[in-house]
């Protein structure tokens, strides 16, 4: 199954290096791409096939049979043989995914042999980032730290190592300008050391452009910013500066460059204040609706106020037609009241550009937005809210400053793949090495979590009188949380403002229950408006650890994790719950670091099979092989059980993580392969008829011997 997967993981990240060598090893020769399947239904998980497609085309040795709904394709011609034989082997970690990452950095002509794993498995959700090492073979993935940059120590045996980094996700680019070169250039930060030296890197990508005065990209559905505005208000560990904005790239990602207009955007002042939530008739004295100017140290800003309804501004973009793009920028505070609304007003369509809320933390948060009119679209306005939301719930006063609105051109539209990470050689002497990653993202991305919240508030009970709590203890800049609640629901949510500055993250916490209701929290994705799917805890017991990796979606336009209290059954004590240690961090690399030993005498490790084997199945049970000698392992493409042997030797193992395979040290064999337990049942299947027939017989014999005795009784 870890091969599989990796297959999967290789073509949608681009590290098409590693697909020939695992579609080898799992013994596929064929492969039938479905275009007819629905991938955007609530929980199902399913890849994009136009990315799949493309990457099958970019694949070596990769051929394209039929073309429609389902399309086949053909692997390079060995991916299938039945029976093969390895001129090395290597030991991997017990972990299948390290046995993945091994096969892929591997010619063909070496088999991996996994070690028997001798730890159980937890009985909740972790996230096992521990380097596998072997004699023959190291492999990392990189995980997530709080700060500074991972590193590991491996202890390993002198020799020359082939040092690869394979692909858990999409590779995460920083894109920038290069003016003198007309080009945009994207790099990978990252840096795979080895004792303080470096022994891998990504190359640049480079995109040549048609104009040198590029503000702004969009690759798949992450927009960013060149000039990296707004990025110094983003979560980051303490004292470390703001890091550059990145995209993931994958397989044939659509890169769209954006430059300014030839035609500059055309907005209109501000409005008039008016009220954008008139769902009653009331006097405008009571309403109380205000727009004024206060001065900030950043310049003046517009405020809104008011008491009930809403107080809005409205500007309109008086140039925008469909099909124009604009990038609007702004900064917002919430000075008292109900949250800040920003909308993107697409008149005609649906109503505003679903976009990411704002959020109720004190201070200024910038907001940006790359919108492109929609086709149905009349018009395009900004309304800027002062939103009370719901009748006598106090006054609610917003700030906007460093208003911004133009509009852009898109220049250059292509996909990009992903620079193929080269593999290299180096030597390490025996003992202690540390491998670290630098270079990559720390600290967790999410934001502090706002004001206690009632998420499921069905009668006009208040926080107080549905006994809702929220309470931080301990070191308050990694606090335990407690929330409680006696009715309704209390929950905590904070967001994730730069959610796909990587792709793939580490979610993890620990939590305990005080009462009789468990812990529950959420990963919310506004735009599917659901809570993505994670791993299941059995069974809480005080502090209960989870971790998990998952990666940004491509249709929400906003994450959010939500932290929950659940009330009792009863509703008549109030129920209690403990947070703490909550963390959404990037990895630091979305690849794993993998370390493979070179055989020693004349074994080249990425050297593809050469030793000519025949085999000739004779029955589902029987294979018969002729192999000529140099092969240090015989393997047959039937998953490894107890039972199979191979004449003269003995029984068999498991290579490549599945398939039945036998030690033969360079021997020529001629051998029959076979499964005994089959060939007993066979065997017993053949007696069948005769059990059948003896049976009858006894029955006949009884009933004739029970007949005999009443006969001899009765005289």
């Amino acid at each position: 199954k870890a091969d599989i997967q990796g297959i999967q993981t290789a073509l949608l990240s681009g590290d098409l290096a590693a697909v020939p060598r695992l579609l080898d090893a799992s013994g596929i020769d064929k492969i039938v791409l479905r275009h007819d399947l629905i991938r955007d239904m609530p929980g199902r998980s399913i890849a994009d096939d136009e990315v799949l497609a493309k990457a099958l085309r970019r694949t070596p040795g990769m051929e394209q049979v039929t073309k429609g709904e389902l399309e086949l394709w053909k692997t390079p011609a060995a991916s299938g043989d039945p029976a093969r034989g390895y001129s090395d082997t290597v030991s991997v970690g017990a972990r299948p995914d390290a046995g993945a990452a091994v096969i892929g950095s591997i010619g063909t002509g070496t088999a991996a042999m996994a070690l028997k794993s001798s730890t159980k498995a937890p009985t909740y959700p972790v996230v096992d980032d521990s380097a596998q090492v072997t004699d023959d073979s190291v492999q990392w993935p990189v995980p997530a730290v709080d700060s500074g940059h991972p590193s590991t120590t491996v202890d390993v045996k002198a020799g020359t190592f082939v040092v690869a980094q394979r692909a858990r996700a999409a590779a995460v680019l920083t894109p920038s300008l290069d003016t003198a070169g007309s080009r945009l250039v994207f790099t990978d930060p990252t840096k795979v050391r080895i004792d303080g030296r470096v022994v891998s890197t990504r190359p640049p990508l480079y995109v040549p452009v048609p104009r040198t005065d590029i503000v702004a990209v969009r690759v798949g559905a992450r927009s960013v910013s060149l000039d990296q505005w707004g990025r110094e208000e983003l979560p980051r560990p303490a004292g470390t500066p703001p890091t550059a904005a990145s995209v993931p790239v994958g397989s044939a990602s659509p890169m769209t460059a954006f430059a300014p207009s030839d035609e500059p955007a055309d907005p209109a002042p501000p409005s008039e204040v008016y009220d954008c939530n008139n769902y009653e008739p009331r006097p405008a004295a009571e309403l109380k609706l205000r727009k004024t100017t206060v001065q900030t140290d950043a310049g003046p800003a517009i405020r809104l106020s008011a008491v009930d309804h809403a107080a809005c501004t409205r500007i309109e973009i008086r140039d925008a037609v469909p099909g124009r793009t604009y990038r609007v920028r702004l900064e917002y505070r919430m000075v008292e009241g109900k949250r800040p609304q920003i909308c993107l007003w697409q008149v005609g369509t649906d109503g505003c550009t679903l976009a990411p809320r704002p959020t109720i933390n004190a201070g200024w948060h910038p907001y940006e937005q790359i919108v492109t009119v929609e086709p149905d679209a009349d018009k395009l306005i900004l309304v800027l809210h002062a939103d009370v939301g719901e009748r006598l719930l106090g006054k609610t006063v917003t700030d906007y400053r460093s208003i911004s609105i133009e509009a852009l051109d898109p220049v250059l539209e292509k996909d990009i793949w992903p620079p193929e990470i080269p593999q290299r050689e180096i030597d390490l002497p025996r003992g202690e090495h540390t491998i670290s990653v630098t270079g990559g993202p720390a600290g967790s991305s999410l934001s502090e979590f706002e004001p206690l919240q009632d998420c499921f508030r069905y009668d006009d009970l208040t926080q107080e009188e549905a006994g809702l709590m929220a309470s931080y203890s301990g070191d308050l800049r990694d606090p335990t949380i407690t929330l409680g609640a006696r009715d309704h629901m209390a929950c905590l949510g904070a967001s994730v403002p730069d959610m796909g500055q990587s792709s793939l993250y580490e979610f993890s916490l620990e939590a305990r229950p005080l009462d009789e209701r468990n812990p529950k929290f959420c990963l919310y994705l506004r735009g599917p408006d659901r809570c993505q799917r994670l791993p299941v805890v059995t069974q809480w017991k005080d502090w209960t650890p989870f971790a998990t990796l998952v990666g940004p979606d491509s249709k929400a336009v906003e994450t959010r994790v939500y932290l929950y209290g659940l009330r009792t059954l009863e509703g008549t004590e109030q129920s209690r719950v403990e947070y703490r240690s909550i963390r959404l961090n990037p990895v630091a690399s979305p690849t794993s670091v993998v370390l493979v030993r070179q055989p020693e005498g004349d074994g080249d490790l990425m050297a593809k099979r050469s030793v000519e084997v025949e085999s000739t199945r004779v029955n589902p049970t029987r294979t018969d092989i002729v192999a000529e000698s140099g092969a240090e392992l015989i393997a047959l493409t039937e998953t490894n059980a107890p039972g199979w042997s191979l004449s003269g030797f003995g029984k068999s193992t498991a290579a490549q993580g599945w398939m039945a395979s036998w030690a033969v040290d360079g021997q020529a064999v001629d051998a029959a392969a076979r499964y005994l337990p089959a060939g007993t049942s066979r065997k017993a299947l053949y007696l069948l008829p005769v059990a059948i027939v003896a049976a009858f017989a006894a029955m006949a014999f009884g009933a004739w011997w029970r007949r005999r005795k009443a006969r001899r009784s009765a005289a």
